[in-house]
């Protein structure tokens, strides 16, 4: 069973050994590495990264910046695994567009089939300052074989009005697809199952993450359990994905933190996930 992992929890690890850290997602059974990446010189990075919070020092494992992305991919391919999506950061606004050739100049040359992107955004008014952008790169990524994926947090699934921002960005967007973050759906409070019905149609890979049950913004910070060891309905979930036309590497991880050891963690989900699969 081919089962990724997002860079993005793994920077501490990553910023400590980076390639100790994917000998260790082999051990784990990881056969893809979905790569965090930031162009930050493109978009200005050092006063707009202070004033988004973001810290680069803390983020130096996990999140690959500027020239060490095409060093550190070589050298993820180099260790045998696959590369199927790129998960480009977007914290500011316009950094999509400031990035996105070389986002896209970066999957072409590497192989790489989706990039995956996120707002983080709950206001719908406030998506649709953005969407033209978004729009823009889905098709101009479509030209050349790459598909964007969006990739939901929880805030795009509260409802307002009878409505949400992600099912605004895919009436928008009828070329854009899905990357759904189950632990996020879970979070907001909707039914994992039926989301995944929901948007069958445009979901190409599922991203698990996995929350204690009553998670919610007071304990966000402290909620994140192994795969399987949390509120998901995983042995649902796993039935469920029979339904889709997942791609080939159809299960990412997506191990934010982890109040353990986060090694043991994704060991524990990689594990859930497989057996889940069996069940």
């Amino acid at each position: 069973m081919e089962i990724g992992i997002n860079t993005f929890g793994l920077s501490k690890l990553m910023g400590e050994d980076f390639e100790g850290t994917l000998e260790n997602m082999k051990d784990c059974g990881i056969t893809a590495i979905e790569p965090c990446v930031f162009y930050a010189k493109q978009v200005g990075w050092l006063g707009k990264l202070i004033k988004s919070g973001v810290n680069k020092s803390q983020m130096g494992g996990g999140c690959l910046f500027d020239e060490d992305v095409e060093r550190k991919i070589k050298i993820i391919k180099e260790k045998g695994f696959k590369i199927r999506s790129l998960h480009l950061m977007i914290f500011t606004k316009n950094s999509l567009e400031k990035q996105f050739k070389t986002a896209l100049k970066c999957a072409r040359e590497n192989e790489i089939s989706y990039i995956v992107v996120s707002y983080n955004m709950k206001s719908i008014k406030k998506m649709k300052k953005r969407i033209a952008a978004l729009k823009k790169a889905t098709e101009e990524a479509k030209k050349y074989g790459v598909q964007i994926l969006y990739h939901n947090h929880s805030e795009e699934l509260i409802m307002e009005n009878g409505d949400c921002v992600l099912d605004y960005i895919l009436r928008e967007i009828p070329d854009i697809k899905i990357q759904i973050d189950l632990g996020w759906v879970k979070f907001a409070g909707v039914d994992c199952v039926t989301a995944m019905q929901k948007y069958r149609d445009r979901i190409d890979i599922l991203h698990f993450k996995d929350v204690i049950e009553g998670a919610n913004e007071k304990n966000k910070r402290h909620c994140f359990t192994a795969i399987g060891e949390g509120s998901i309905p995983l042995e649902a979930i796993m039935k469920e994905a029979l339904n889709l036309n997942l791609d080939e590497v159809p299960y990412v991880i997506d191990q934010d933190a982890s109040e353990g050891d986060m090694l043991q963690d994704i060991l524990n989900g990689v594990q859930n996930i497989q057996a889940g699969k069996r069940a």
